[in-house]
């Protein structure tokens, strides 16, 4: 497989809110990079749907390893330095 070169787009990218997110207007570590998490196992929760009103029918849930997540980000190309080089840029 191929190692991209670190993405310099100004489009935004779907990975940016795993690396930081907005807050009360005050922009926040992401759980993928924070160090002080414990957890390495998280489920996304995705295509959420509802048949009627207030009840929630099904969802597309992903359990994902905080550590191969950022191994395989990093093997893309996609490394934190990258990421955060993005962010900046948008």
């Amino acid at each position: 497989m191929k190692k991209l070169n670190c993405i310099t787009s100004t489009k935004a990218c779907p990975h940016l809110p795993l690396n930081y997110f907005i807050k009360k207007g005050v922009q926040k570590q992401g759980w993928l990079f924070d160090a002080s998490k414990k957890t390495q196992f998280y489920a996304l929760i995705t295509s959420i749907f509802s048949d009627e009103k207030d009840e929630f029918t099904s969802c597309n849930i992903t359990f994902v390893n905080r550590e191969k997540l950022i191994f395989l980000l990093d093997k893309k190309g996609l490394s934190r330095t990258c990421l955060e080089h993005i962010i900046s840029e948008n």
